[in-house]
C-alpha cells in the first residue's frame, strides 16, 4: 500500500514540471494534487527567512474573506474614487481608499485607485508625470527636455518606467551617512541639467529603500524643489513617493505622517501585500485630482473614463484589503508594530555583539534594517553568515571617482497578522 501511495504522489509531483495537454487528471488525482500544493506552500511559508520582503502567509482576515468569496471574479474596471459606484467591490475600493486617505491625513480632494503594486505605481507616476510636464511646459516630446532623477538604490521598476515613457534618467549620489538621496548633489544636478536645456524633472523619492530600509528626506527635498522652481520660472518638477514598503507601516508609526502636506508631492504609491499581508496583487496609488486630465481614456463601449494603467483589476484583492483594514485598526496595528520593532532591536543587538565593525543601517520608523560590510571583508562575511541563515547581496557603483563595493544583508521584521 505504501509503495502504491508513493508511486501516485511521485506521478502527481511530475505535474509540477510537465503537463500532458491530451488528457485531464482524475478527480482523485485532482484532490491529491491540491493537497500536495498546499503541503508545498506550507513548507515554504514555514521556512523563516528574515531577508524576504513579503509576508509568507496572508493575514487571517484576508484569508477568511478570500475563502468565502473565491468563487467570484469581480472586475474593478475604471476609477471608483471619482464617481458613485454601485457594485460591491467598486464600493469597497472607494471605502478602502477613504480609510487609507484618513490614515494619511490627506485632503478630501485626493483621489486614488488600487493597483498591482508599486512597480505599476512607478510606471503610472512616470507616465502621468511626463504628460503633466509636456503639457505644463508646452513641449511636443520629452527628448533632451525631461529627465528622471534617481539614486543607485531606487527600485529597478524605474528603469522600466524610463524605457516605456521614453525619458532620460540621471543618477543622484547617495548620502552614505544616511543611505538616501544626497540633497546637495540633487541641487547641483538640477542646475547642470537646466543649463543644458532640460526643463522638466521627474523625481521619485523613496520611503523604505528595498536594500537599506532608509528614507529620502522628502520634506527637505520638497523645500529644495520649491526654491529651485521659484528661481527658474520656466521649469517644472513632478515629485512622487515610492513608499512600497514603508507606506503602510509609517501611518501607524509616525504621528504626523502627512505626505500631501508637502506642496510638491503629487502622488504616493504603496503596497498592502507587504506589511499588511493581503495576498497579491494589492497596492494602491493616491494622487492629486488634476492629474487625471493628463492620462484619462474614454472607454467608449461602457460610456466611462479610465484613469488607471491596467484597466481591469481584481476586485477580490480589494475586498480582502477592505476586510483587513476593517479588522486591523490603529491600536491593533501599533501593538503589532511595537512587537516587530522590539524583535528588530533584539536581533540587531546580537549583531552588535558579534563585531562592532559591522555597519548597521537602522531606520527607527521602519520594519527593515540592513547590515553592511566591504565586499572584500571575508572575516566579517563569515561572522555574519555563520550567525544565521543570511546571504549578502553585492552592490557596486562609482561615486566621487571611487569604486564603491559593498555586501548588503537586507532584513525584514514582519508581524504575525
Amino acid at each position: 500500500m505504501f509503495g502504491i501511495k508513493t508511486k501516485i504522489i511521485n506521478n502527481l509531483t511530475k505535474n509540477f514540471e510537465v503537463v500532458d495537454t491530451n488528457k485531464s487528471i482524475s478527480k482523485i488525482e485532482t484532490i491529491a494534487l491540491m493537497h500536495l500544493i498546499k503541503q508545498e506552500l506550507e513548507k515554504e511559508s514555514n521556512f523563516l527567512d528574515i531577508q524576504h520582503p513579503i509576508s509568507k502567509k496572508a493575514n487571517a482576515f484576508a484569508s477568511q474573506i478570500i475563502k468565502e468569496t473565491g468563487d467570484f471574479m469581480p472586475n474593478n474596471l475604471g476609477n471608483w474614487s471619482i464617481k458613485k459606484p454601485t457594485l460591491l467591490s467598486h464600493r469597497l475600493e472607494k471605502r478602502s481608499l477613504e480609510i487609507i486617505k484618513n490614515y494619511y491625513q490627506a485632503p478630501k480632494t485626493i483621489l486614488g485607485h488600487f493597483s498591482s503594486g508599486s512597480t505599476e505605481g512607478n510606471i503610472y507616476a512616470t507616465w502621468v508625470g511626463r504628460n503633466y510636464l509636456l503639457k505644463k511646459l508646452g513641449l511636443t516630446n520629452s527628448q533632451k527636455k525631461i529627465a528622471l532623477l534617481k539614486t543607485k538604490l531606487s527600485h529597478y521598476s524605474l528603469s522600466k518606467a524610463v524605457d516605456l515613457c521614453q525619458v532620460e534618467s540621471f543618477e543622484i549620489k547617495l548620502d552614505m551617512q544616511n543611505w538616501c538621496m544626497d540633497e546637495n548633489h540633487l541641487l547641483q544636478t538640477l542646475t547642470k541639467l537646466y543649463q543644458k536645456g532640460y526643463r522638466g524633472f521627474l523625481l521619485p523619492l523613496t520611503l523604505g529603500y528595498t536594500i537599506t530600509g532608509s528614507d529620502d528626506n522628502y520634506q527637505n527635498i520638497n523645500e529644495l524643489i520649491e526654491n529651485f522652481c521659484l528661481k527658474h520660472k520656466n521649469c517644472k518638477c513632478f515629485v512622487w513617493l515610492d513608499a512600497a514598503f514603508s507606506g503602510v507601516s509609517k501611518i501607524f508609526l509616525e504621528e504626523n505622517f502627512q505626505p500631501f502636506a508637502q506642496s510638491q508631492v503629487q502622488l504616493i504609491t504603496a503596497d498592502l501585500h507587504k506589511f499588511l499581508a493581503v495576498p497579491y496583487p494589492a497596492g494602491f496609488i493616491l494622487y492629486r485630482p488634476n492629474l487625471l486630465n493628463y492620462i484619462k481614456r474614454d472607454i467608449f463601449y461602457i460610456d466611462q473614463w479610465d484613469t488607471t494603467l491596467l484597466g481591469s483589476r481584481p476586485g477580490i484583492s480589494v475586498i480582502a484589503s477592505w476586510f483587513s483594514l476593517l479588522n486591523l485598526n490603529r491600536s491593533i496595528m501599533q501593538s503589532k508594530l511595537a512587537n516587530c520593532l522590539q524583535r528588530k532591536e533584539k536581533f540587531l543587538e546580537k549583531i552588535r555583539k558579534i563585531d562592532q565593525k559591522i555597519t548597521i543601517v537602522n531606520n527607527p520608523s521602519s520594519l527593515q534594517a540592513c547590515l553592511l560590510i566591504k565586499a572584500n571583508d571575508s572575516r566579517l562575511k563569515k561572522k555574519i553568515e555563520s550567525s544565521g541563515r543570511l546571504r549578502g547581496e553585492r552592490l557596486q557603483w562609482q561615486q566621487d571617482g571611487k569604486q564603491q563595493n559593498f555586501l548588503f544583508y537586507k532584513l525584514y521584521f514582519f508581524a504575525d497578522l
